[in-house]
């Protein structure tokens, strides 16, 4: 049945396939490893952890996979070999909830008690509230982690920008909203790497999480060529001219999907995307962009998208690998389906 309330029509969906940034992006992702390069040199000559062999700047998600559409972010791992670093931060997370559960159980007792003396105070003795020079030496030697880099990487950048831009240090990367002055809205997550591995500790769940980049920007582009054989296979057939505008298909469906997807739900945070389409299979994606979108979308809406594997990870689950669930993607895929005119979706 058709939705009267639909404002999303076929000239629209098209109009969505197109890659956006082009020299423009890539002028700012060179401008940015320069920056990153620059503090890297500075903090070398004071932190031990760092130098232009130990840290490298990595671009990921939408621009990385070929992805991105005008609300993409340029993402970045700030990629850091240090086994000592690693250990420490390690270290330092794992024993957070053990610590917040002192803390807890140290108040609960402190209540209680409180409620036993209610009756009388007792003076603290005030050299009770002075830390001894043992205590206090190993208050200052307290182990370096990847949180104080960040927070030294933080320090470095502010300098480089104006009151255009405004950047947070958050729990897990640095952001920086400078529209006016890059042009993007910029991430920078610091990550440990090991080989072709990057690690980084999800906050969300309490854990590690291994991702293999170079894997999933291959992946993605294999699947391409593939679909482009697909159909240059499919324009022979028809005695159709093999340069139709159906190149690259499978890279415009995702970005139609992330374009719909920025709308229902006003998020930047779009690499779920990538392995949702990846897990389509190839031939949904033969001949023009609308119908190969609308082929993907019927295909997710009807599938049991419960086992689908991250193309950031293939042993990983999508759900597990991005922090989501599959009813979630079940409700986008409605909402999507509200704002699109077409019958058929």
């Amino acid at each position: 049945m058709k939705n009267n309330n639909a404002v999303v029509d076929r000239t629209m969906i098209e109009s969505l396939a197109g890659e956006v940034g082009g020299d423009l992006s890539n002028d700012i992702i060179y401008q940015l490893v320069d920056m990153i390069d620059d503090i890297t040199i500075d903090l070398a000559n004071h932190n031990k952890f760092v130098n232009l062999n130990s840290v490298d700047l990595k671009l990921t998600g939408d621009f990385a996979l070929h992805t991105n559409i005008i609300h993409s972010d340029l993402d970045f791992y700030l990629a850091i070999r240090s086994g000592q670093l690693e250990l420490n931060t390690l270290k330092e997370l794992q024993n957070k909830p053990k610590r917040f559960l002192t803390r807890l159980k140290k108040a609960w007792l402190t209540v209680r008690a409180r409620k036993k003396r209610r009756f009388f105070t007792r003076k603290k003795k005030k050299n009770d509230q002075l830390l001894t020079e043992e205590q206090l030496t190993k208050k200052k030697q307290k182990p370096y982690v990847l949180r104080d880099l960040q927070e030294e990487y933080f320090n470095y950048i502010l300098p480089n920008f104006t009151e255009l831009s405004v950047i947070y240090n958050k729990t897990d990367r640095i952001t920086i909203l400078s529209k006016e002055e890059l042009g993007y809205s910029v991430n920078i997550i610091p990550v440990f790497v090991h080989d072709d591995e990057l690690r980084y500790w999800d906050h969300n769940k309490n854990q590690i999480k291994v991702i293999l980049l170079n894997d999933a920007i291959r992946l993605m582009e294999e699947k391409n060529e593939e679909i482009n054989k697909l159909n240059y296979s499919q324009n022979t057939i028809n005695s159709k001219t093999a340069k139709l505008n159906n190149n690259d298909i499978f890279y415009k469906v995702v970005r139609i999907f992330k374009s719909l997807t920025v709308n229902a739900w006003q998020t930047t945070n779009l690499s779920f995307i990538d392995s949702l389409l990846y897990n389509c299979p190839n031939e949904l994606f033969v001949g023009n962009v609308y119908e190969a979108f609308i082929r993907s979308f019927n295909y997710l809406k009807n599938a049991n998208i419960a086992d689908f594997y991250s193309v950031y990870n293939l042993s990983k689950n999508m759900y597990v690998q991005h922090n989501t669930m599959p009813m979630e993607i079940k409700s986008l895929l409605k909402e999507i389906s509200l704002m699109i005119t077409n019958d058929n979706a």
